[in-house]
């Protein structure tokens, strides 16, 4: 299975991506800025 997590470039974005990193194997991760 592969999973893609979409998140904000703050702390809890990163701090998601730590904790789904861990759980998970083969996540790509992606992320955004708010606004333009």
């Amino acid at each position: 299975m592969k999973i893609y997590h979409l998140s904000h470039t703050d702390l809890d974005g990163y701090a998601c991506q730590f904790i789904v990193n861990f759980y998970f194997k083969n996540v790509k991760f992606y992320n955004s800025n708010y606004g333009k």
